[in-house]
């Protein structure tokens, strides 16, 4: 006999070990089957059920189920919701600045969003639908010197940035994320760098990758850490992220 023991509700459960062919199962005195326990269980940790009083019957149970599945796909929209935002931002942010987002001297002010991850995982999508967006309307309107290519490797740049940010996100320097801050950096002056080498030093590679990652870089560092890092800190401070319920 297991006795769980949940003090900040004031309940305790009483679950049994039957052993059959299948193997050991867990059964719940006063449940049905498994799935009501798991919304039972659910309704007492999520923070939207706290004070209700769960009843066993399956005609309440059913109704749990749904209004948490209808909690969820709320959350799921907010999700979608802040990516396509972040996205639309980037590209018109980053068009509208074309002279300054495109070029082997480029200050994409749009790459301070790269560190919104930190804040929020659902930003790596948005950062990258933004970038793949803007890269492909530039090629397209012939204001990316890189064309198509770039759609594709100054994407992948974008996303593999968004995502180490977020995996460094709780490396902080006096409460900064400079770890997260400065994968943009080099993931955007290392592929852009060599894109634009490949273009504009076809005789020349090497000295023309080394010229041009580091203007590219430059350009990421002041987007980053100049406006990226206040950008974080000020959404932190408000705590955005906590009032969408992420």
């Amino acid at each position: 006999v297991k006795i769980l023991k949940n003090k900040k509700e004031g309940y305790i459960n009483d679950l049994y070990t039957n052993e059959s062919e299948e193997g050991s199962t867990i059964r719940q005195r006063g449940f049905s089957d498994s799935s009501s326990l798991l919304i039972h269980r659910i309704c007492y940790n999520d923070k939207r059920f706290e004070r209700r009083n769960v009843s066993r019957n399956p005609l309440t149970i059913n109704k749990t189920r749904k209004e948490f599945n209808k909690i969820m796909k709320n959350k799921t929209l907010v999700r979608f919701c802040i990516s396509a935002v972040i996205a639309a931002l980037y590209a018109a942010v980053s068009l509208a600045l074309a002279p300054l987002s495109f070029g082997p001297v480029q200050i994409r002010i749009a790459e301070a969003m790269t560190l919104l991850p930190v804040l929020f995982p659902e930003a790596i999508a948005g950062v990258t639908l933004g970038c793949f967006l803007t890269n492909l309307i530039g090629a397209i309107m012939g204001v990316n010197l890189l064309g198509f290519f770039d759609v594709l490797a100054g994407t992948l740049a974008t996303f593999l940035a968004a995502l180490l940010t977020w995996k460094f996100r709780k490396l902080c320097i006096q409460g900064l994320p400079i770890v997260s801050a400065l994968m943009p950096v080099l993931f955007n002056a290392v592929i852009v760098g060599a894109e634009l080498a490949y273009v504009l030093y076809p005789t020349a590679l090497v000295t023309g990758f080394a010229i041009n990652a580091l203007e590219v870089g430059l350009g990421e560092l002041i987007a980053c850490f100049v406006l990226g890092l206040p950008l974080v800190k000020a959404l932190d401070k408000a705590q955005v992220a906590k009032r969408f319920g992420l």
